[in-house]
């Protein structure tokens, strides 16, 4: 049995997401409970399988003209991108990558924990950028997530 009661995703940006789907909904999409309303997509991957509902592909076009009739899709320029997960990694001389850093995370261990590869510390990253950035007359601040994952639905 599958089910999902009165979900809405609304006003989001779904941006540089690196694999498709960016929407997967593991049953049948039923718009009285699910409701998708003004998000932007983009992707490097083909539209065609931005969506995976029930377990076919769905082009943004059908997407678009069937389950979230005000979606766009286009690139949405935030003020500052360049701060990222791998942006970070970077900054405490590792590779500029997000792999490489997750990487680094997943080889944690009790006996040789890294606080640096933590969520704690990427986060805390971006907030000094942001403080540095908000301090500096004519400069904006970047308040798009730094890593952007996709929206999955299981039943």
């Amino acid at each position: 049995m599958y089910g999902l009661n009165d979900v809405t995703v609304s006003n989001n940006d779904f941006q540089e997401i690196l694999t498709n789907p960016l929407i997967a909904d593991g049953g049948p999409l039923s718009t009285s409970e699910e409701n998708f309303s003004g998000n932007t997509y983009n992707s490097p991957a083909a539209q065609s399988s931005w969506m995976n509902v029930n377990g076919s592909a769905v082009s943004f076009s059908t997407w678009a003209s069937a389950d979230e009739t005000n979606a766009t899709a286009q690139q949405v320029a935030f003020p500052n991108s360049s701060v990222s997960v791998a942006s970070y990694n970077a900054s405490i001389s590792g590779s500029d990558s997000v792999d490489a850093f997750m990487a680094a995370a997943r080889s944690e261990s009790s006996q040789d924990w890294q606080p640096q590869y933590t969520a704690a510390a990427v986060i805390a990253y971006r907030a000094a950028v942001q403080w540095k950035e908000r301090h500096q007359p004519g400069r904006r601040v970047c308040h798009g997530p730094l890593y952007c994952g996709r929206v999955i639905f299981r039943p």
